[in-house]
Parts: structure tokens; sequence; C-alpha cells
């Protein structure tokens, strides 16, 4: 049985089993902490899961950029700028979430 996430009220790892015996209360207040965590990691996940699909995205569209062979002011570079700039925007909003 893994204990490595329940603790007793006085700190000892325990069973939920025993933990639901011996103290009602505290263990439901161990369930809906490690819920909420549960919870944050699955956004957290997410949150990266955004960011990698829109690293690929830039990838692909730079990789497509370089193939046409491209110039300052043509408009496949400033279209490189804007899925750059999207892509800033994205680590910038994973890096507001880790505060």
């Amino acid at each position: 049985m893994n204990n490595e996430n329940y603790h007793d009220i006085d700190g000892k790892p325990c069973s939920l089993e025993k933990l639901c015996r011996t103290s009602p209360e505290w263990a439901a207040n161990r369930i809906r902490a490690l819920i909420t965590q549960v919870s944050k990691a699955e956004d957290r996940v997410a949150e990266l899961e955004a960011v990698i699909d829109a690293a690929r995205k830039l990838q692909d569209d730079m990789v497509l950029r370089a193939d046409i062979g491209t110039y300052e002011g043509d408009h496949s570079v400033q279209a490189g700028y804007t899925v750059w700039s999207n892509f800033c925007v994205a680590l910038a909003k994973l890096g507001k979430s880790d505060e």
C-alpha cells in the first residue's frame, strides 16, 4: 500500500484506510489538498502542452519560410515575426503562472 501521500495529524506516514478510521476530518482535508494539487498539475500540463504546440508551429512555419527564401520586406518574413511574437506571448503567460 502506498503511504507516501498520507500522513496522520502527527506527520507520520499511514495508509488512507487508517487515516480515515482514526482521523476522518484530517483525512478529508488531506484528500481535498491532494485533489487541489492534481488540479493545478493538470492545468500546468495544459499550459505546457500549449507552449509545445506553439513551438512546433513556430518550427514548422520557420522551416517553411526558409524553404521559400525570403527577404526582410517579404510578407512571409513578417508572418514569421507574428508567429514568433505569439510564441513569446505564450511563454510570458507561462512564466506568470509560475508566480
